[in-house]
């Protein structure tokens, strides 16, 4: 039974979200991929990022009730973070979507006052299919590959400052996309994307982070000289790690390169040494040998590092040193992020405060500015 006097809180995690990011899956969607993801051995974080929420939030929200799924869904991070819950929805270990939608479709029928799920853009997809037009406040705690909606927090952290913040009643409220990526096209380097649908999701303070921008037409002569330029300060018998994106591409592109426009890429001296790097490919070739990371930003977002480009990691960060990341960004792309800093989230507390600061990004040929990074969360 649940406490009608106390404000109830809602809680899904998807256990698997995010875990084909750090090898180069693209995403986590479907049974295949999760297999294919751990085989390579990756490591799911989903229940770290939960926690993270979680022990945020408990000291602030008061008294409420957390009804949340069995172990992995959700009761272990509860537990976790030392926060009593009431299961409401028993799943097996191998949870499905049909497990997300049908323990949303559960709380939406328990009337909880806000549902707080772990996950990235799939995951948004499967909540919104199942509470439908309901009104009911949700807030995404990002931890998958995907994580372009707007219904995401900037952070675990910051995910659970802004549901105890709602609790409180301190936000207001905003109707956000939900937004998804074909993930079969993006392992073949086409980016397919879709509507489907709206959330319900409280704000606060720049908690919340926006949606994906599309980059601006007329960047395209930006980011062919931005790869000119990173193309001519490159070292002889030095690794370029080059991340996703259209602006990284165009380096590949200028060197007759067939790399990978949503991948992770490694050249050395104008050839080719890795395509479509896994974080354990980079970690081998970045060993003891001259290295430096090139990444841009995704638009609107802002996020420099840990949304889409999981495999360049915390630990591959410290290995190659924070001082040998290069940003490139288009002068359109930086508009769009109006003042607002770059974001990184690499899920290592250390490593972002080390990112912290500001950096200097190509933004053309010869063209550099400054610009401020902040630690999303």
């Amino acid at each position: 039974m649940t406490d009608d006097s106390k404000k109830k809180i809602g809680l899904i995690v998807n256990p698997w979200a995010g875990v084909g990011g750090s090898v180069g899956l693209k995403g986590s969607d479907g049974l295949e991929t999760r297999e294919k993801a751990i085989a390579l051995g990756a490591i799911p974080q989903a229940g770290a990022r939960a926690t993270i929420a979680l022990t945020t939030a408990r000291s602030k929200w008061g008294d409420v009730e957390v009804l949340s799924c069995s172990g992995a869904m959700g009761y272990d991070a509860c537990s976790n973070a030392q926060v009593p819950c009431q299961v409401v929805y028993q799943t097996s270990e191998s949870s499905t979507s049909e497990d997300t939608r049908q323990a949303a479709r559960i709380l939406a029928e328990l009337a909880v006052d806000v549902l707080l799920f772990c996950g990235g853009d799939g995951t948004a997809r499967d909540i919104c299919s199942a509470i439908g037009d309901r009104n009911i406040p949700v807030i995404g705690i990002p931890a998958g590959v995907k994580v372009y909606s707007g219904v995401f927090a900037r952070s675990p952290g910051s995910a659970g400052e802004l549901c105890a913040a709602f609790v409180q009643g301190r936000t207001s409220m905003e109707e956000c996309e939900v937004m998804d990526l074909d993930e079969q096209a993006l392992r073949n380097d086409q980016v397919s994307t879709k509507l489907y649908g709206y959330l319900h999701v409280p704000q606060l303070n720049g908690m919340k982070q926006p949606k994906k921008a599309r980059t601006l037409g007329n960047d395209a002569q930006y980011v062919e000289a931005v790869g000119c330029a990173i193309i001519d300060i490159m070292q002889a018998g030095v690794n370029y790690v080059i991340g996703p994106g259209s602006t990284t591409y165009a380096i590949t592109q200028q060197l007759d390169i067939t790399g990978t426009l949503v991948g992770v890429d490694v050249v050395r001296d104008g050839k080719l040494i890795a395509k479509d790097a896994t974080e354990q490919d980079l970690l081998s070739i970045c060993n003891n040998q001259p290295c430096k990371i090139v990444v841009t930003c995704i638009g609107g977002q802002g996020f420099l590092l840990g949304r889409g480009n999981q495999q360049i990691s915390a630990q591959l960060i410290e290995l190659v040193g924070a001082q040998h990341i290069i940003a490139v960004a288009t002068p359109g792309k930086l508009a769009k992020l109006n003042g607002n800093p770059m974001l990184v989230d690499t899920g290592n507390a250390k490593v972002d405060t080390a990112l912290a600061g500001f950096i200097q990004v190509h933004t053309g040929y010869g063209d550099k500015v400054i610009y401020p990074v902040a630690c999303a969360g």
